[in-house]
């Protein structure tokens, strides 16, 4: 299944009526795995400009807004946009050749769509993330997430606090592989 489109089987489930089960938590936690991957091949400047401006959207809706339609431009062209404030944001999505890494846009597409369907949760992202918190979120949210899909299976497309929870899993497990140090094989 393609990256691209993170709520795509679930919204598919949702509009035929069928619960999320258990294998689709898998498939879940799969897909933002493949979107931490797509992530790593960042360089140690990407990653903090990359997670400074996410940060950024934390707190600011204009922010967000703004670098949703940089990036939805630049996956209709695949081509960098040398202007705006955003431009070392937006050339993350570039590897060091210049040739654009359509897996990696699509990652940072996701959790820039994930970060809107937050609302107040973002604050508390913030908070949090200013606390040095963030990893014991992420595992109280995966706990809630793996506890309700065992207990009853959820329809993400028709439930506002699932789609909430798997939203803030997206932008907490990004934010918390954004602000780790790449790992450069030497030990």
């Amino acid at each position: 299944m393609e990256l691209a489109g993170l709520w795509v089987g679930f919204l598919i489930s949702a509009s035929t009526g069928k619960s999320l089960s258990l294998e689709d938590f898998r498939n879940m936690e799969e897909k933002v795995q493949d979107m931490m991957r797509a992530l790593q091949g960042l360089t140690e400047d990407e990653r903090k400009e990359v997670l400074s401006c996410l940060t950024e959207c934390l707190s600011r809706d204009e922010q967000l807004q703004d670098l949703q339609q940089r990036v939805s431009d630049v996956l209709r062209s695949g081509e960098l946009q040398i202007e705006g404030p955003a431009f070392l944001f937006i050339s993350s999505l570039f590897n060091a050749a210049g040739i654009f890494v359509e897996v990696r846009a699509e990652a940072i597409w996701d959790v820039l769509d994930a970060m809107t369907e937050l609302s107040e949760e973002r604050q508390l992202v913030a908070e949090v993330l200013e606390k040095g918190t963030l990893p014991l979120l992420k595992n109280k949210v995966e706990s809630i997430l793996k506890q309700d899909w065992r207990e009853q299976p959820q329809d993400v497309g028709c439930d506002p606090q699932a789609r909430t929870l798997y939203a803030l899993y997206v932008v907490v497990s990004t934010l918390l592989q954004l602000g780790e140090k790449p790992d450069t094989g030497c030990s």
